[in-house]
C-alpha cells in the first residue's frame, strides 16, 4: 500500500500499538497466571497443566538433573532430616498451590532417583534445595541515586547453580497477577518457590548462598523456606524496609544474603544460620580484606563483607570477584551508570573461570526497580559459552502493565478505539489515494 507521507506512521504506529497488545513471548517461556478469584490448587493445577503442555517430560527431565546433584543415600537423608520436618512449614496456600501442580502431572510416591519418574519427595527436594544445600552461587551489584544517571536504582544478579542439559531447558519466567499486585518469578518451571523475581510496586529480590565453596547441608531443620519467603516477600511489601522487618527476624538453616532493590535503594541482608539478618549498605563498616569505598554502590558474593559478621570469606573466588566489582564500580555523578553498564559488569569474565560471568552462570539479569524493565541471559541447554555467540541480554519490558485484567466487552473503550482508529485512517489513505489519483478538470 502506498501511503500518503503524514499518514504512513500513525499508520505503523496504531498497527504497532494492536500488535502489542497481544503480542508476547522472548527466548524464555513465559506462563502468566491470573489468580483473581482462584483457589491455590486451582492455580497451581492450571500452571501445571500449562507447564505439561509444554515440557511434556517434565518428570523425567527433573529426575535426570536430580540424579546428577545428589546420590541416592544422601538424597534419603534430605528427605528424613530435611524435606519432610521443613515442608510442613511452609505456607498452606503454596502447600496446596504445589499439590496443584503435581495433580497435572505424573508423580509417584516412590523414591528413586535416575528412574524415569519423579515422586512427591523429589519435587519437594527442587522446591527447597536452597534451604538444604548450597547450591545457589552467585553474586550482584546495584548502583542508586546521583551515581545513576536516572537517579533511580540498578540491580544486576547472576545465578550460578550447576546444572545439566535436562535442567537447562526448564528456566522459565512465571508470572502471578490479580487485579491489584502482580509478581515475576524468575526460575524453573512448575518451581513455585523464589530464587529472584520482582513485583508490581518495583520490589527486586534475590537469593545468594553465603556458604563455604565445598557442599554443604544444613545442620537441622530449619524454621523457614527462603524460597517461599521471598516470594511471600514479593507478594506482601513494596520496598524493602518491610523485607528488612520480616526476613531478618526468620532463622533459615544455611549462611545466606538477600540482594534487595526497590524505587529507592539497593541493600543486601546477610544472614549466618540460624541468626538474625544483618542489613549491608554502602557505608556499612566493611571487613579490611573486603575493603569498599564505593558511595551509592553495593556488591554481594558468596560470603560476608559486614565487620559485624564473623568472617566466613576465605574462598579466593569471592575475594577475586569481590575486588572485581570495586575495580568495575567506578560510577560517579560524573560518570553516573546505566544499565548497559551494569549488563557489562554481570558479563565480566576477568578471573575466569572464578569470574563474575562464569561456566556455572546460568542467569544473568538487570532490573530497573522503576520501570519495571528487565534484562535477562539465560543459559542455552549445550551451555557451551567457548563455541556460543558473545551472550547477550533479552529486554522484557511490561511484563506485568496487563496487572488488572480487561474485560473485552462491546462497550469497552479499548475495543472501540482501536478499531476506531484503524477505521478512520484507513478511510483517510483512501480518500488520499483517490484525491491524488482524480484526474484534474479541464
Amino acid at each position: 500500500m502506498n501511503l500518503p507521507g503524514r499518514i504512513k506512521p500513525l499508520f505503523l504506529y496504531a498497527i504497532w500499538m494492536l500488535y502489542a497488545s497481544v503480542a508476547t513471548g522472548g527466548p524464555m517461556p513465559i506462563f502468566e497466571l491470573d489468580t483473581h478469584n482462584k483457589s491455590a490448587v486451582e492455580i497451581g493445577r492450571t500452571l501445571g497443566t500449562k507447564i505439561k503442555q509444554r515440557f511434556p517430560d517434565i518428570e523425567q527431565q527433573y529426575d535426570a538433573y536430580l540424579a546428577t546433584l545428589v546420590d541416592q543415600a544422601q538424597f534419603d537423608q534430605w528427605i528424613e532430616e530435611q524435606v519432610r520436618q521443613l515442608a510442613p512449614k511452609i505456607d498452606q496456600a503454596y502447600r496446596d498451590e504445589a499439590s496443584g501442580i503435581m495433580s497435572a502431572w505424573t508423580v509417584l510416591s516412590h523414591n528413586q532417583l535416575g528412574d524415569g519418574y519423579l515422586s512427591t519427595d523429589e519435587y519437594w527436594l527442587l522446591l527447597l534445595i536452597p534451604d538444604i544445600t548450597n547450591h545457589a552461587k552467585g553474586s550482584g551489584f546495584g548502583v542508586w541515586g546521583n551515581d545513576s544517571q536516572s537517579g533511580a536504582p540498578i540491580v544486576g544478579h547472576n545465578l550460578d547453580w550447576s546444572s545439566n542439559t535436562a535442567l537447562r531447558p526448564l528456566q522459565v519466567i512465571t508470572i502471578y497477577r490479580d487485579q491489584h499486585r502482580g509478581i515475576v518469578n524468575i526460575g524453573f518451571a512448575g518451581i513455585i518457590s523464589t530464587l529472584s523475581g520482582f513485583n508490581s510496586a518495583g520490589l527486586y529480590l534475590a537469593h545468594l548462598d553465603a556458604s563455604a565453596m565445598h557442599s554443604t547441608t544444613s545442620r537441622q531443620p530449619p524454621s523457614a523456606a527462603i524460597g517461599f519467603d521471598l516470594r511471600k516477600m514479593l507478594e506482601q511489601q513494596d520496598h524493602i524496609s518491610g523485607v528488612i522487618r520480616q526476613l531478618s527476624k526468620a532463622r533459615y538453616g544455611l549462611n545466606q544474603s538477600v540482594l534487595m532493590a526497590d524505587a529507592k535503594d539497593v541493600r543486601v541482608l546477610e544472614q549466618p544460620a540460624n541468626q538474625r539478618g544483618t542489613v549491608r549498605t554502602d557505608n556499612t563498616p566493611y571487613r579490611l580484606n573486603m575493603y569498599w569505598n564505593r558511595k551509592n554502590q553495593i556488591a554481594a558474593v558468596n560470603c560476608y563483607a559486614s565487620a559485624v559478621i564473623p568472617d566466613n570469606c576465605s574462598d579466593t573466588r569471592d575475594i577475586l570477584r569481590w575486588n572485581q566489582f570495586r575495580t568495575l564500580a567506578t560510577f560517579n555523578p560524573e560518570a553516573p551508570a546505566e544499565p548497559r553498564d551494569l549488563i557489562s559488569i554481570m558479563f565480566d569474565t576477568m578471573h575466569s573461570p572464578q569470574a563474575i560471568f562464569n561456566q556455572d552462570t546460568l542467569q544473568a539479569m538487570v532490573f530497573e526497580p522503576q520501570t519495571g524493565q528487565l534484562h535477562l541471559y539465560t543459559a542455552s541447554a549445550s551451555n557451551d559459552q567457548e563455541t556460543e555467540t558473545v551472550p547477550r541480554m533479552t529486554q522484557y519490558h511490561g511484563l506485568l502493565t496487563k496487572l488488572a485484567p480487561i474485560e473485552y466487552t462491546w462497550l469497552n473503550p479499548i475495543t472501540l478505539t482501536i478499531p476506531f482508529i484503524l477505521a478512520v485512517l484507513f478511510f483517510t489513505i483512501r480518500y488520499g489515494e483517490s484525491t491524488r489519483n482524480k484526474p484534474p478538470h479541464t
